[in-house]
């Protein structure tokens, strides 16, 4: 068991963003079209805690930062961070797509080609429950933050007129994951095997506790439009 002194900042809590592996593959589609083959590979991350996820704004820029716990003063710590986001107007408001969310690719075995696809989050969902390392803290969270220095947050994937705040939140012992029909499919050769691959927050933008588990691999063997899974890695 890690000490919770290796999860923190000084007593700010930190979260533990990772990739599970089968959240690249059990959703994973073959199409064929035009001649070509494509892979439609699903992309998940999870929070395992003990921090919770949150980023969020309260400027007219639009400047993010990480919202955070400190156990000691039992407060919200606001800190900036450069977490690649940027607004998008749609009919109903203002969305915040985080460009720097992920990225997942493919790796062809046979011809030793890289595949890479950046992808962005519009809203995390919190949409499934992955195996959690630690208990969440603090166990429940408020519907704003308030910070000593950059004052209140609150949570909101769209702004409007009632809702001037945006931000993202992805809890301790949860994640979510984006379906094929929602990722870039990625052009194959055909039968073969291939190993896919996934990362979540690339940039490093999110502090964590740990820095150095955020990725995962999957070896498929592709025949027609049936994909076998060989083996799943997660560090």
């Amino acid at each position: 068991m890690i000490s919770l002194v290796l999860q923190a900042v000084g007593s700010l809590v930190l979260p533990n963003l990772r990739c599970p592996p089968e959240k690249l593959v059990d959703v994973s589609v073959i199409e064929k079209k035009a001649g070509e083959t494509y892979i439609h590979l699903g992309i998940g991350g999870a929070n395992t805690g003990p921090g919770h996820m949150i980023v969020a704004t309260n400027t007219p820029d639009k400047q993010a930062f990480s919202i955070l716990y400190d156990k000691d003063t039992e407060k919200w710590v606001a800190r900036p961070t450069n977490t690649k986001f940027i607004p998008i107007g749609t009919k109903y408001g203002i969305r915040w797509k985080w460009t720097g969310w992920s990225f997942f690719g493919v790796w062809d075995i046979d011809t030793g080609e890289i595949t890479l696809v950046r992808k962005k989050s519009s809203c995390l969902g919190n949409t499934f429950t992955p195996k959690i390392t630690f208990p969440p803290i603090p166990k429940n969270l408020p519907t704003s933050f308030k910070t000593d220095k950059y004052g209140v947050f609150h949570l909101g994937c769209l702004s409007g007129k009632n809702v001037p705040y945006l931000g993202q939140l992805l809890k301790a012992g949860a994640g979510d994951q984006y379906s094929p029909s929602w990722n870039c499919p990625i052009r194959i050769k055909g039968d073969g095997t291939y190993l896919v691959f996934g990362f979540i927050d690339p940039d490093n933008a999110i502090p964590e506790w740990n820095e150095e588990d955020n990725w995962s691999m999957a070896a498929i063997e592709v025949r027609g439009t049936t994909i076998t899974v060989l083996w799943t890695f997660e560090p």
